[in-house]
């Protein structure tokens, strides 16, 4: 029985806390909440005990924020500004769909005053309709307006945002698709890139094409857009220069070191005698064995084979409009080909795990010079690339 009593009480709160929260929804102005908590509470039992408060709520709640938004309506439609009337037609589509959102609840009773809930029903089809073309016409107007005079960039990119809003509205309005694909070439920022070569060196072709490809750099934007092979007929806003200033690739050389090593290796075994010279055997009466050691020698020969390549070249930014130089980035890079091996003459046991495992190892042919510049300028892209992420152009 307390256990009975004491989930009626607990039921009873959580409903009475309900009906406060709504309230206090409502009584704060905030009447699509009070809706909100209203609708969701006659959803799950619309026969619950307290279901009056909660249409009584949703009634109230439901005539304030109608009143609320005509009334917003109506001094917007005075101040009779175009800026207005994607608001208007914000608010319209608003009162729509509030009374599509409560009327699968129709019809709502008042039991305790033995009457039906009364709320207005309106068809704003022609409203929405007629708010829709005066805004569609208005975002239109402004985007013909704006792509027909020289403006920065970025307002042929609001633009663009404003033509898609303009689609998305209403498909197909006019010639629209024509006009955001003037917005986006006209808000494109080009940007041509080239490499130059102030060395006597050949860059590597596989090299220079890497470099050119910044597809790769993952830099592109829908508003920005890079060409490694600049065409004549496009105008260009940016210019990106690699320029090669040193290319310089070293001799080939190999280093040679020469190491003796002596060890003490196990070489068989021998008796174990006692002072007197006489065998010694264990408590079983066998004869006791010992290692028996040797010292082993060994000429171990490292060879290391070395060949480095350093390049250095420069990041130039330019304004082509301006013909100035926004920046100008230092970069270097160096590549070296070292590997070690070794060879011996001797006993190998006197030798330590390292001479080992070089003595596995093979000598390798040498980079060509052309592979070494590769190699060198190869991490030049992602230092280019760093410098591009950090630079706002």
């Amino acid at each position: 029985m307390k256990k009975i009593t004491f989930i009626l009480v607990i039921v009873l709160l959580t409903a009475c806390s309900g009906v406060k929260q709504t309230e206090q929804a409502l009584y704060s102005g905030n009447y699509d909440t009070a809706i909100t908590k209203a609708v969701n509470k006659l959803q799950n039992n619309i026969n619950r005990k307290n279901s009056d408060e909660y249409v009584v709520l949703l009634e109230d709640a439901y005539a304030k924020a109608n009143e609320k938004d005509l009334e917003k309506i109506a001094s917007l439609q005075q101040a009779d500004n175009a800026a207005y009337l994607e608001e208007i037609y914000t608010l319209y589509i608003a009162l729509a769909n509030r009374q599509n959102y409560i009327k699968p609840l129709f019809p709502l009773s008042v039991a305790s005053e033995s009457r039906i809930a009364t709320f207005h029903i309106s068809d704003y089809t022609t409203d929405i309709a007629t708010a829709k073309t005066a805004l569609s016409e208005y975002l239109y107007q402004t985007a013909v307006a704006t792509l027909a005079q020289e403006q920065p960039k970025y307002v042929y990119r609001n633009v663009y945002e404003d033509l898609q809003y303009l689609n998305s509205l209403n498909p197909s309005y006019k010639d629209t698709e024509t006009l955001l694909q003037e917005a986006l070439d006209k808000g494109t920022e080009h940007i041509a890139v080239t490499i130059a070569n102030a060395t006597n060196v050949m860059i590597p072709y596989q090299l220079e094409q890497e470099l050119l490809d910044f597809n790769s750099y993952g830099l592109s934007s829908n508003w920005t857009v890079f060409d490694s092979h600049p065409q004549n007929d496009i105008t260009y806003d940016y210019q990106i220069t690699m320029n090669f200033e040193t290319i310089e690739v070293g001799p080939e050389y190999v280093k040679e070191k020469e190491y003796i090593t002596e060890k003490q290796v196990v070489d068989g075994k021998t008796y174990v005698y006692d002072e007197d010279g006489n065998k010694v055997k264990d408590s079983e009466g066998n004869y006791i064995m010992t290692d028996r050691y040797k010292t082993v020698v060994c000429t171990f020969y490292q060879f290391t084979q070395n060949k480095t390549a350093k390049v250095t070249a420069s990041v130039a930014l330019y304004d082509v409009k301006a013909n100035e130089v926004l920046d100008s980035y230092p970069l270097s890079s160096q590549f070296v080909f070292k590997n070690s091996y070794g060879t011996h003459k001797g006993d190998r046991r006197a030798l330590g795990t390292s001479q080992l495992d070089l003595l596995e190892v093979a000598a390798l042919d040498f980079p060509t010079d052309e592979q070494m510049v590769y190699d060198a300028a190869e991490n030049l892209k992602d230092k280019m690339k760093r410098i591009l992420k950090e630079y706002t152009l």
